[in-house]
């Protein structure tokens, strides 16, 4: 029988085996988990990375998820509050942070081989700061984190 993982609010309520915030920075309004950096004017600098070490996060989200073979592996997008308040709606960073946490994901199937339904992924937009005490600090907001959980009950 194929293992299909549930909804993440539904993997949300078992107490995970292993929370691990995984910091892959996203350059602002990019889902690219490759984006190359930019010069002061904006144009991309050939040969560079926004996130110099996402090959060796993805390596070791790799390493995180493989150590659980039938655990389902939470992918959670975040974005920035940057725009909040200057009329983009929450649907836009929404869908923004879905599509974060869909492509750690799909790097992840493409690179090592993962079955897709190992993983579940959700969207939070602006909602939850990586540091409550530092709202503002969007850079640290652009994050994905992983959750690995235990397989639900057959």
């Amino acid at each position: 029988t194929q293992f299909v993982p549930t909804t993440y609010s539904r993997v949300q309520a078992e107490a995970p085996i292993l929370t691990q915030t995984i910091r892959v920075n996203f350059f602002p309004n990019s889902s690219n988990l490759f984006e190359p950096q930019h010069d002061a004017s904006g144009n991309t600098i050939k040969g560079t990375l926004y996130d110099p070490t996402a090959e060796a996060t993805l390596e070791k989200v790799a390493r995180l998820a493989g150590q659980y073979e039938r655990a389902v592996v939470a992918v959670v997008g975040h974005t920035d509050g940057s725009m909040q308040g200057r009329g983009v709606r929450f649907e836009d960073v929404e869908k923004l942070s879905l599509d974060r946490a869909n492509a750690v994901k799909q790097a992840l199937v493409e690179k090592y081989k993962f079955d897709p339904n190992k993983f579940v992924v959700e969207g939070m937009g602006w909602n939850t700061p990586a540091d409550p005490e530092d709202p503002n600090n969007h850079a640290l907001n652009r994050r994905v984190e992983i959750s690995v959980y235990p397989p639900e009950a057959q």
